[in-house]
């Protein structure tokens, strides 16, 4: 079993991202799921992963309880922000089916 050690700062980047942000954006689904236990919120990075589209970041957000309602300064959704990126494979996902969900 591979056990990762992460020492981080909940300090935004000059984008206003933080890590598990930056994470999410960049597709690096393992430090993402070592942060997403934190206290910080995981809305903003499933709404970058889903822009992105990385499944796998997506999948581990959502698993632990990213809220998909959860819309951004132009009042678009993590599902929105997929379809207007043109990653119908993550709308096809755990996306739409939490949407349905609810």
């Amino acid at each position: 079993m591979l056990t990762i050690n992460v020492s981080y700062s909940l300090s935004r980047n000059s984008k206003k991202w933080t890590p598990i942000d930056c994470a999410a954006a960049n597709g690096h689904a393992k430090v993402v799921k070592a942060l997403a236990g934190s206290s910080i919120s995981n809305s903003s990075a499933l709404q970058l992963a889903a822009c992105k589209g990385h499944t796998k970041c997506v999948e581990v957000l959502l698993l632990n309880g990213a809220n998909v309602n959860i819309k951004d300064v132009n009042g678009l959704n993590c599902l929105d922000l997929a379809i207007l990126n043109n990653r119908a494979y993550v709308v096809n996902g755990r996306i739409s089916q939490d949407l349905r969900d609810q």
